[in-house]
């Protein structure tokens, strides 16, 4: 087994301790108090007080500390699973996202070669909802030829006597459809 030993920004896996503990459900302690916890321990303080003068459980002072010490650093090892998506990709994503506003976001994903997932979280952090509306069919030509019909059959009609309506209906007081 390798032990581990880097930095916070590394992305290697865990050394002996990712066997026996979950990361995701650990107290993190931050640098400050790990330094403390550190310099407790060297001064003979049992894990128990160390607990809790930092007010955290005695397993979290002492898997942290000797994972410090089998790595030889205070960091915490990085949390397991696939690494954040890189800013760049973000970036490409948020550019297309504003150029293209017509694109549906599988069709943005599938251009970038990104997810479909990470498309939808750039959207939604950068506020760029869409609504994209159906597509209709261009006249047929059958209906092309009605119209053109009707407009030979109509031309002589005088339109200043037509009063022109629109089809809409409105029922006041009633809170259902508009």
């Amino acid at each position: 087994m390798s032990f581990c030993c880097h930095s916070p920004m590394s992305s290697s896996t865990c050394g002996p301790l990712s066997a026996f503990h979950n990361h995701s459900t650990m107290v993190k302690l931050s640098p400050t108090k790990m330094g403390r916890a550190e310099n407790m321990r060297r001064s003979g303080m049992s894990l128990r007080k160390i607990g809790a003068e930092l007010k955290v459980s005695y397993e979290a002072v002492r898997l942290r500390l000797l994972a410090a010490s089998q790595r030889g650093d205070l960091y915490p090892c990085s949390p397991p699973g696939r690494p954040p998506s890189p800013p760049r990709d973000m970036r490409r994503v948020h550019r297309e996202l504003v150029n293209n506003p017509w694109l549906a976001y599988w069709q943005i994903a599938r251009s970038l070669g990104v997810g479909i997932r990470l498309v939808r979280k750039v959207a939604h952090t950068s506020f760029l909802y869409r609504f994209l509306s159906k597509k209709k069919p261009l006249l047929t030509p059958k209906a092309r030829r009605a119209r053109c019909r009707w407009v030979t059959e109509v031309k002589d009609i005088d339109w200043t006597s037509i009063i022109w309506t629109d089809e809409c209906m409105v029922r006041i007081g009633d809170r259902g459809r508009r």
